[in-house]
């Protein structure tokens, strides 16, 4: 399970990994907690935490958010 704290753009983010595989890790949506998200994701937990951040970085708004990934095995 990846988290990602982020305290703004919560529901874009969940937009853009929720169900959508990158890099053959496939990113599901579990919850919110405050400004944490929560995400299962198949495969290697640490590699996942390095995509979703590329993902998040790539996107029109990314660069500008101030936001952590961390991984739970």
């Amino acid at each position: 399970m990846i988290i990602i704290q982020i305290p703004l753009k919560r529901e874009e983010i969940i937009c853009l990994l929720n169900g959508i595989t990158y890099e053959g890790h496939t990113f599901c949506y579990l919850k919110q907690e405050r400004m944490k998200l929560y995400f299962e994701v198949n495969g290697n937990q640490q590699h996942a935490t390095e995509i979703a951040d590329k993902v998040i970085k790539n996107s029109q708004w990314g660069k500008a958010l101030f936001y952590h990934i961390d991984y739970e095995e």
